[in-house]
């Protein structure tokens, strides 16, 4: 199955994104699930008060867009857990993933800050919460609040870096090479001697991600299984021999 194919089935009988009701717990679950995000930390904990008043939280469904892109973007999403997966691209001519979100990260940012519609569609990989912090209250607070404008500033600074990691990769890489980079960088220490990366999605997904086609993904998998630098078994790639991993990455 390819991506294309992966992600009309994830959209077969979705439910809708709804909010739940504010009480007081789920201020606490806000408010804990900004303090994810590394640039939020350090602020006061009273703009995190004012910040989790304002926030909207809202459950997404597996297979559930939590938006397109041209879409109006009502304010930076934080994803308090669960996974989504950012792409460009449309059904005649296929989708990229450019971006796969885990917990505490920001999505929507740039678009919500320059007030412009998104260019990505986020959908969610598995049933997914995310906080919502409505543009209009959140640009007046930065307004009045260095810490929480640096802040932001931050985060929209390292998305921007980050692409621009990826365009550096996709331009100057060989597929090989991104591969081997994203399960160096992957991994977690596991049993002694041999970290283990669990992918976060579906192989083609992954590879939708790496710029490559699912075929040229699993191809060099079984060619660094040989190798003797990796086992797999199914989503889970054990690295045998990180040296010998990390010699593998010759251009295509």
């Amino acid at each position: 199955m390819n991506m294309r194919d992966d992600q009309l089935a994830m959209r077969e009988a979705r439910p809708p994104i709804h909010a739940r009701p504010k009480t007081a717990a789920h201020d606490r679950e806000i408010t804990a699930a900004l303090r994810t995000v590394h640039a939020l930390r350090e602020l006061a904990p009273a703009v995190m008060v004012r910040l989790a008043a304002g926030a909207m939280r809202l459950e997404v469904a597996r297979g559930e867009r939590l938006f397109d892109a041209s879409a109006h973007c009502p304010g930076p999403y934080i994803l308090a857990s669960g996974r989504l997966a950012l792409s460009v691209g449309n059904p005649d001519t296929g989708h990229k993933v450019i971006r796969l979100a885990e917990t505490g990260d920001v999505i929507g940012l740039s678009a919500a800050l320059l007030g412009i519609v998104t260019f990505a569609s986020a959908e969610a990989l598995v049933d997914s919460t995310v906080i919502l912090l409505p543009r209009e209250a959140l640009v007046e607070r930065a307004r009045r609040d260095a810490p929480l404008a640096f802040a932001l500033a931050s985060l929209a600074a390292r998305q921007a870096r980050n692409l621009a990691l990826d365009l550096e990769a996709v331009s100057l890489q060989s597929g090989r090479q991104r591969i081997v980079q994203y399960l160096l960088a992957s991994a977690t220490t596991g049993p002694a001697a041999s970290p283990a990366v669990l992918l976060p999605a579906k192989k083609s997904i992954i590879a939708s991600r790496l710029s490559v086609t699912p075929e040229y993904f699993s191809r060099t998998l079984h060619e660094l299984i040989s190798a003797g630098a990796i086992n797999v078994n199914g989503r889970q790639i054990v690295i045998r021999d990180a040296a010998r991993l990390r010699g593998n990455t010759r251009p295509d």
